[in-house]
């Protein structure tokens, strides 16, 4: 999926078969990263690519998501989690939001 500076030229480009989506997530997550990404800069884009990369990890690790109707309140409680249970290079965890989820 390339970007392109205001001349046109490509800029940045991202291989959507990278993170490893499953075949129906491909066409809607380019999409929507390409039309929410368009103005954004190399470096945000580049770190929204991560999150994705991370997402699709996810995705993968749990196994039961195949389609978009699979993406659940409950599975994105479950990413909360598992990102919580991720080890960062601080020690702490990844997504102190499950802990403010958990204390509300």
């Amino acid at each position: 999926m390339p970007f392109r500076d205001a001349w046109g030229e490509p800029a940045q480009r991202f291989d959507l078969g990278q993170p490893n989506l499953p075949a129906e997530f491909v066409a809607p997550y380019a999409e929507a990263f390409r039309g929410h990404h368009a103005s954004s800069s190399p470096s945000t884009r580049h770190q929204c690519w991560k999150a994705l990369k991370f997402f699709a990890r996810f995705l993968a690790d749990s196994g039961r998501v195949q389609a978009p109707a699979d993406l659940t309140t409950e599975l994105f409680g479950q990413y909360i989690l598992w990102l919580d249970a991720l080890p960062s290079r601080t020690g702490k965890p990844c997504a102190q939001l499950s802990r403010l989820l958990a204390a509300s």
